[in-house]
């Protein structure tokens, strides 16, 4: 009889049973001993191996195999990790880690959540992976045609979500695509991270509040796309693209960063096209919203840009709108390109409230055209003196989403 298995804790231990027949699997104190017993009990046709709600301890990551689902009970299934690693997909085709939160206990050095490593077609579907050294879900070497969707990743310390060397030849060809879709990231380092990534698509993802730039796209990780995206109150630039080429950036919202918005550095080949880009340079100073006047921001604070292309090639920057509030300092620039960059063309932005240009191109043979900027004023009033800026800067407070983050990893 083909069943799957249910593992559950019981007066202090744990056992794996058929969800059928009901045959004890294994028992033991051990947590992750029976989660493992149970997956290694299933045989090539593959199944799913349910965890119930409850607590489970692992010292050793659990090896999933291959054309196995191990699901939980949402977030009341908590596989909390003591050792270095929760759960891997290693070389596997066809395998799922579903409705469960992985996090890092309380006084470990776990550096990883889920690992999908070397993998064909997996999934991690509505995952919660927190408080992680490093990252909390991490996709890498080689895995293709891979989906990480519905998750939630918070205060991972290096990258909520990394996708790290997919970019050579796989089991099954050669540049092959991985979808990271429907996830929300908050608090941690960086949002989403790519390191030698190429065909990725990244869609409809949320970064809110994270230490580090909320997007960050590097190292040849070519052909990505990020689009139906947003960022919030992050504590670097948005988006920060670098040595990596055919990137696409469309339909998102990046709004209150601290430093510039979107930053390309030594790329070529690009579209940026239909975003919002809003409130670039916020000054942070993590006080309740709205309670500090101007008189108190430092007297250096610099100016960011709302967009910034260093030494950019083939870029084709259309039709985004980049403006700040009047709670906000004015940006520097709205666009801004060096003299080091060549051949882009900036077409139908419209910019609002910076100190020198709208746009500034100095890139050789570059194009500009049907850009409009206003400096002067933010298009909405808040008063009629100084620039039309608010009494009060906006400000927002970590310290919240540090607890909220917390509370989420128990």
């Amino acid at each position: 009889m083909n069943q799957g298995i249910i593992v559950f804790s019981h007066n202090g231990s744990y056992k794996a049973i058929t969800r059928i027949t009901h045959e004890t699997i294994f028992a033991s104190a051990q947590a992750g001993e029976v989660i493992q017993a149970a997956v290694d009990a299933m045989d090539e046709a593959g199944g799913q191996v349910f965890i119930e709600q409850g607590r489970y301890p692992l010292a050793q990551p659990i090896r999933l195999r291959g054309r196995v689902r191990l699901s939980g009970a949402g977030r009341g299934t908590r596989l909390e990790v003591i050792g270095e690693t929760g759960a891997v997909l290693q070389g596997l085709d066809s395998a799922e880690v579903a409705d469960l939160a992985i996090v890092a206990a309380k006084g470990s050095e776990a550096q990883a959540g889920l690992i999908l490593d070397g993998c064909g077609d997996c999934q991690a579907t509505n995952v919660f992976a927190g408080g992680f050294a490093g990252h909390g879900i991490w996709l890498r070497n080689h895995s293709f045609l891979c989906t990480v969707r519905g998750c939630s990743a918070a205060g991972n310390d290096q990258s909520n979500i990394f996708l790290d060397t997919l970019a050579e030849k796989g089991r099954s060809g050669e540049f092959i695509p991985n979808l990271v879709t429907d996830c929300m990231i908050y608090g941690g380092g960086k949002g989403i991270e790519t390191r030698r990534t190429i065909v990725a698509n990244i869609v409809g993802c949320c970064v809110f509040q994270t230490a580090d730039t909320g997007f960050h796209v590097h190292s040849q990780s070519n052909s990505v796309v990020i689009t139906g995206c947003r960022t919030f109150q992050v504590g670097k630039h948005a988006v920060l693209l670098e040595d990596t080429d055919e990137f696409n950036l469309s339909s998102n919202i990046f709004c209150w960063h601290v430093a510039d918005g979107v930053v390309i550095r030594n790329a070529n080949w690009g579209t940026i096209t239909g975003n919002e880009i809003i409130d670039t340079g916020s000054y942070n100073s993590n006080v309740p919203d709205r309670t500090a006047g101007w008189d108190t921001l430092p007297k250096d604070l610099p100016r960011y840009s709302g967009l910034k292309l260093l030494k950019a090639q083939g870029f084709s920057v259309t039709g985004n709108t980049i403006f700040n509030w009047p709670v906000c300092p004015p940006m520097e620039y709205g666009i801004y390109e060096d003299a080091a960059s060549f051949k882009n063309n900036f077409t139908g932005n419209n910019v609002n409230l910076y100190d020198k240009e709208a746009v500034l191109s100095l890139g050789r043979e570059s194009t500009t055209c049907n850009n409009i900027g206003y400096a002067d004023r933010p298009h909405r009033r808040f008063s009629e003196e100084g620039r039309g800026m608010a009494t009060f800067y906006q400000t927002f407070q970590t310290a919240l989403t540090d607890k909220f983050v917390a509370d989420q990893v128990g």
